[in-house]
Parts: C-alpha cells; structure tokens; sequence
C-alpha cells in the first residue's frame, strides 16, 4: 500500500513538474532571463531587460525599476505601489488593473500602453510620455503629470481629482466622462482634445489653449478661465456657472445651449461667441445667433456632400499613368437623352453597383472634368453582328407506325 502512495506521488510530480518550472509564485512565466529572476527574487532590478517579460499578479512594491526596459511587458494586475520606474521604457507595456499608487514614473516612456482601470493615485509622471496611451478609467488623483506628453490618449472615464496636468500636452486626446475638479490644468495644451461630459469644477485652466476642443456638457462651475483659449471650442451645453471670461480667448467658441448664470462676461466678448439658446447671466434666454448657426451648420454640410462627391467616395475615377501626357483635347459631353455614368456618390458596395446604369461603359474622362490624358483607354462601340437568313428546311411527313398485335403465349387465359 505504502508503495503506491509512493508511485502515485512520484506519477504526480513528474507529472506537474514542467508547469512548476513555467510558472512560480501567483503567475509570473520564468524563463532564460536572469533579470527577470533577480526581479522576482530581490525586487531590486535597475536597468535591466525586461521586455517582453510576463509578470502577472507579482508583488513588486517598492521595487526599484529605474531605467529598465519593460517594453512589451505584461505586468497586468501587478502591484508596483511605490516603485521607482524613472525613466523605465514602458513602451506597449501592458499594467491594466495594476496598482501603482505613489509610483514614480517621471520622465518614463510609455507610449501605447495601456494602465486601463489602473491605480496611479499620489503618484508622480512629471515629463513622462503617454503619447497614444489607455489610461480609460485610471484613478490618477493627486498625482502630478506636469510636463506630460499625452497626445492622442485615451483617458476616458478618468478619475483625476485634485491632479496637476500643468503644461501637459493633451493634443486630440479622448476624454470623455473625466473627472478634473480641483485639479491644476493651467498651460494644457488641449487643442482639439474630446472632454465632452467632463468635471472641471473649480479647476485651475489658467492660459490653457482649448482651441477647437469638444467641451460639451461639460461642468466648469467656478473654473478659473483667466487666459484660456477657447477659439473655436464647442461648449453647448456646458456650465459656466459663476465663471469669470473677460479675460479669456472666445472668438469663434459655440456657447448654444450653454449655461452662463452668475457668469462675469463684458459686451467685447459676447460678440464673438454665438448665443442660442443660452442662458445668460442674467439669467434670460438669448437666441441671437440661431439663424446663424443653423447657415454655418449647412454650410458644412454641402461642402461635405461636395467634397465627397470630387474627391471622397468616387471609386472609379481614372488615375493618370506614369508616361501619361496632357491634352488640351476638351472633355466630351453626352448629347441630350443620353445616359452617362458620372461617378459613386457611395461607399456603398451595393448602392454602387445600384448606381452604374446598366451595360454603360465608364466614362472616357475624368469624371469630375480633370485634364485627361492621351494614352487612356477609349471605349469602342461594338461591332455590329451580321447575321445570315436562315432557309427553313423542309419536313418529309412521318409514315405512321402499326399497331403490333397482342401475343399470348400458348396456355395463357384471355379476358
């Protein structure tokens, strides 16, 4: 009996002994690279090479990082709290649901990574480049990215309470439903940025350039606004409750719908944002530039329908050849009655096909009256078809056929 027990404990390491030599601890995959060994054993690994690296569900906390090459690494759900990552290369490293409070990522690369839903609070990134990274649903507060490239980031969904972005470059970045109140955003570069839904109350937005950015719904109550660009911004419907913009850039900025109650606004800049809708600081309603809005709204749209028509969506449209060579030859037009193909007007596959007239050859020319070329394919009618008169043949009538009698075999019954 005891040597069973025995067998069938040896049966079972061997068994389960590649998987222990792949996996230690709560995941992590050990392989050939002694920098990840002295990591996971010391937690003491400046410099080193760790790219690629799988280091899942790791206790690392306090871990000295400075200078290491994490690229490509999956630190998922990892705990880094109060790691030193300065200057580390997180380059497409991937920390989502990491926790990495009080970390210090200053001056770190970490462009396409994704931190989503990670713990960043009382942590500092001060110069560090997020540039294309996902920080969608990070809770970041209090913590310092001062300096910080974060252009074309997604911080969707960010807790950011209290944080510091102070001249942090945001351009084109996605934040939408970020939550800023009481944070210092002063000399952000959000041009173009998406903070549409976002919580900006009493945020420090001094001489940030919001030119063209989405702010709508967005809630500033009581923002500081001295200096901030907002040429061209969309603020419908956002909350400029108890905020003071005489000394901000508004030329151009959509206010419709807008809420500017207990707002400090001089006459200079009321005439150069557009009112409809808006609720003044007197609290009245102001529609003053709804026809306005409404000839601008449609202005952009037929300059879409046209563009898209001349250059957007026209599939078949012909390119010049490489040894092609202008003509002055002019470009034919179709006499009256006659159909002609002259270019999609979708990207449609189907609607396509639904578009081009039936057995209608493409057009000679460019469509969209471009100067055509010489060597380009001219169609050709088709030949005509000649066809014989066919003699009919005469028929001979058909001899009928006899009825052959019905034999019955000797001895058989007949009815």
């Amino acid at each position: 009996m005891k040597f069973k027990l025995l067998v069938s404990a040896l049966v079972t390491i061997f068994m389960y002994q590649p998987i222990w030599s792949v996996y230690n601890g709560l995941g992590s995959i050990i392989n050939d690279n002694p920098d990840l060994n002295r990591l996971l054993n010391t937690g003491i690994c400046p410099g080193c090479k760790l790219q690629d690296a799988q280091i899942l569900f790791e206790v690392l906390s306090n871990a000295n990082l400075a200078g290491a090459n994490l690229s490509s690494a999956n630190l998922t759900a990892s705990n880094l709290k109060n790691s030193n990552l300065n200057k580390a290369n997180l380059n497409l490293a991937r920390l989502n649901l990491g926790i990495l409070n009080g970390a210090n990522l200053d001056n770190a690369l970490a462009e396409k990574a994704s931190l989503r839903d990670a713990s960043f609070n009382d942590g500092s990134a001060v110069n560090a480049d997020f540039r294309q990274a996902s920080l969608n649903g990070a809770e970041v507060r209090l913590t310092d990215f001062t300096g910080a490239i974060l252009i074309k980031a997604d911080m969707q969904n960010i807790k950011a309470s209290k944080s510091i972005l102070k001249n942090a470059n945001a351009k084109y970045a996605m934040v939408q439903h970020g939550v800023f109140d009481l944070s210092d955003l002063s000399g952000l570069n959000g041009q173009h940025i998406n903070m549409s839904y976002s919580d900006l109350e009493q945020t420090n937005l001094t001489n940030a350039n919001f030119t063209s950015a989405n702010l709508q719904y967005a809630n500033l109550f009581e923002a500081n606004l001295d200096g901030t660009i907002l040429t061209k911004a969309s603020c419908k419907y956002a909350i400029f409750t108890n905020v003071n913009l005489n000394n901000a850039i508004l030329d151009g900025a959509d206010f419709s719908f807008a809420n500017l109650n207990d707002a400090t606004i001089n006459e200079a800049q009321l005439k150069k944002i557009l009112l409809c809708n808006t609720r003044m600081p007197d609290e009245s309603i102001s529609n003053r530039d709804c026809d306005k809005i409404k000839s601008f709204q449609a202005t952009i749209i037929q300059q879409a329908e046209l563009d898209a028509k001349l250059h957007g969506n026209n599939s078949l449209e012909f390119s010049a050849p490489a040894n092609a060579t202008p003509t002055n030859k002019p470009v034919t037009t179709p006499p009256a009655g006659k159909e002609v193909f002259t270019g999609l007007k979708t990207t449609s596959l189907e609607e396509n096909f639904a578009q081009k007239p039936s057995n209608m050859p493409l057009p000679q020319y460019h469509p969209t009256g471009a100067t055509p070329y010489m060597n380009l394919p001219t169609p050709t009618a088709p030949a005509p078809v000649t066809t014989a008169p066919v003699t009919p043949t005469p028929t001979t009538p058909t001899t009928p056929v006899t009825p052959v009698s019905k034999i019955v075999m000797p001895g058989a019954k007949t009815t």
